[in-house]
Formats: C-alpha cells, structure tokens, sequence
C-alpha cells in the first residue's frame, strides 16, 4: 500500500522540482528506446529462469524490465527526470507515484507495490553479489538486510525459483500495463 506519508513526500518533492523547472522535457524516441530496453529485458529474464544458477539475474533483467517501462511511461507523459541528482531507480518510482496515481489515477497500486517490491529486490541481489554497500538506498527498504540473507543464504534455488517466477509474472504485469496505457 502506498502510505499516506510516502504520498505527501512525494507530492511536495515533485511540486518543487516542477517549480524550479527540474523536470525536463525527454530527448525524441526515448520513449521508444526504453520500450525496446524493457521488451528485451523481459525476454532475457525469462531465458534466464531455464538455468539455476541465474535466478539472481532474472529477478535482476525483470526489474530492469519494469523500470525501463517507467521510463517510458514517463518520457510518453513528455517527463524526463534524467538530470535530478537522487538515486534514478527511487525517483523513477516516485514520479510513477506522482503523475500515475496520485495525480491521473492510472496505474493501480498493486503494480506500484510490484514495481517497488521488484525494485527493492533487485537492488538486494545485485548488493549481494557486487559485495557493495549503499546505506543510503538499504536504509530506506524495511527489512531488506535481513530478506536478502534469507532470499540469498537460508532458503536455496527453491526460494530463488520462487522469487525469479514472480519478478517476471510482476514484470509481464508491468508491460502489459505500459503498453495500455501508452496505447490510450
């Protein structure tokens, strides 16, 4: 669910970046770029559910799936938030937030709680396997260091099966979902 504090966040937050002309206008044919980056994208995470020991990187390939959407469903709304300083992957979701649901009602919070939940994901599994460490990014998702240890260390290629199967469904959802309302 998205909370009414996260809502009010962000509704301020994106006020003032349109105030202080922080939101660009996209450069011709992102739209298209990013569509294509999340088709191939979705592909490879499903080639990469056949082999298990790359569950981790089809978790990875969908999340990417579903955040090239979101760019692209942003650049078709004429959004580019390219040139903000945060972190691209939390703003990117925050101005899915704003301009689909908070302000146009056009993507229901489930997929916004799917994009979040395959954003959080990801960012666990690559921390994993990259050994890098952001305190900033893992301080803002609940849990995350003890769900990576159980997801990555405790619960096996059962688990990563598991979660694998639904980042794809989540990013196959997504997809779907851009594709409507670009189509609109």
């Amino acid at each position: 669910m998205v909370e009414k504090e996260e809502i009010e966040l962000i509704t301020k937050k994106f006020r003032r970046l349109i105030i202080k002309g922080n939101i660009k206008k996209p450069k011709p044919y992102k739209k298209e770029f990013f569509k294509r980056k999340a088709e191939i994208s979705l592909r490879l995470s499903k080639e990469l559910l056949q082999k298990p020991d790359y569950f981790d990187w089809s978790i990875n390939a969908s999340y990417y799936s579903m955040f090239y959407n979101a760019v692209s469903l942003l650049a078709h709304i004429n959004v580019d938030l390219e040139d903000i300083s945060d972190s691209v992957h939390i703003l990117i979701y925050q101005g899915l937030v704003y301009y689909f649901y908070i302000n146009d009602k056009k993507i229901e919070e489930e997929y916004l709680e799917e994009f979040k939940a395959n954003m959080e994901e990801s960012d666990k599994r690559l921390k994993t396997i990259a050994k890098r460490k952001s305190d900033e990014i893992l301080s803002s998702f609940r849990n995350a260091r003890d769900d990576r240890g159980k997801y990555t260390y405790e619960l096996g290629r059962t688990a990563e099966l598991t979660s694998a199967e639904t980042a794809i469904r989540r990013a196959d959802a997504f997809d779907i979902l851009s594709d409507k309302i670009m189509s609109d």
